[in-house]
């Protein structure tokens, strides 16, 4: 709630966007900044009430998994968590990984996968397992739902690399 509050609509813009792919990104900023003009959004109801309006009432009584994108643009801002995972696969890896030692990082946003892919390089110290990240197969994802956006990718440190 508290961010909600003090974000502009123009981050808010960029969170939704960028963070949630969520669509219609600049209606629901202007909702909300509208909506706390008059009261400040407390609730995740709230929150919901106004996601579903933005878009057109298309949630059709799933307004929670609508909202998840939102949720998730949310928790990614107040946690900090890109430049968390950033600070830690620039500095904190090489420290935790010995040459000839494998990494394997599961991220479940493409923003994080496109971080992880960049870090475990050639040009930095990584020798990669696979080209392409595994991914949950179809059995996994009917079993396990939450599977569905993790992307595991693998590589070894190169020996002869300072830390």
């Amino acid at each position: 709630a508290e961010w909600l509050r003090r974000t502009s609509e123009a981050e808010l813009v960029t969170a939704f966007d960028e963070w949630g792919d969520v669509p219609h990104a600049r209606q629901l900023a202007a909702a909300i900044a509208e909506q706390r003009k008059r009261q400040p959004i407390e609730t995740a109801e709230e929150l919901c009430t106004l996601v579903d309006r933005c878009s057109g009432g298309r949630a059709k009584g799933n307004i929670r998994s609508a909202a998840a994108p939102v949720f998730q643009a949310i928790r990614i801002a107040v946690n900090n968590e890109l430049n968390h995972l950033q600070e830690f696969l620039e500095q904190g890896l090489l420290r935790c990984v010995a040459p000839g030692v494998r990494a394997a990082i599961v991220s479940f946003h493409s923003i994080e996968d496109r971080l992880v892919k960049r870090a475990l390089c050639p040009d930095r110290g990584w020798e990669p397992i696979a080209k392409k990240p595994t991914e949950p197969t179809p059995a996994e994802a009917r079993v396990n739902p939450r599977s569905r956006s993790a992307r595991l990718r693998v590589a070894v440190r190169a020996t002869g690399i300072a830390e």
